[in-house]
């Protein structure tokens, strides 16, 4: 019976307490960046790599080109085409863009006259 009351008074004499610190005085836990989403898988934080890499690709080659507004554009139109895909959510369909990325970066690169600096492998990607 003693222990029911000190439960009991604990709780609902002066409101929760943890400790002997009132729970209303203790901040609240910050939301952390990985709170609201699933931690990605092996396969997916690798895919998510190879991504960052044509993009990092991308913005390099354009900021080597002789002319700064060509660059922008290039840098604009890179961002727009991986903002579009963000969303998708089918392996299959990922790998096939990167792949298009991959292929429309080499041929711009071609057409502008630098060298394809990056090479990825798409075989150990499922």
């Amino acid at each position: 019976m003693l222990r029911a009351l000190k439960h009991f008074s604990r709780y609902y004499s002066n409101g929760p307490r943890i400790g002997n610190v009132k729970a209303s005085t203790i901040p609240k836990r910050k939301n952390r960046p990985w709170d609201d989403k699933s931690i990605p898988s092996l396969e997916d934080f690798m895919f998510q790599r190879k991504v960052f890499k044509l993009y990092r690709a991308i913005v390099r080659a354009a900021n080597q080109a002789p002319d700064k507004l060509m660059a922008k554009e290039l840098i604009e139109y890179a961002k727009g085409e991986f903002l579009v895909s963000k969303n998708v959510s089918d392996k299959h369909e990922k790998r096939y863009l990167l792949s298009m990325g991959q292929n429309q970066f080499r041929d711009t690169c071609k057409g502008i006259g630098f060298s394809f600096p990056i090479n990825i492998d798409f075989n150990d990607i499922k």
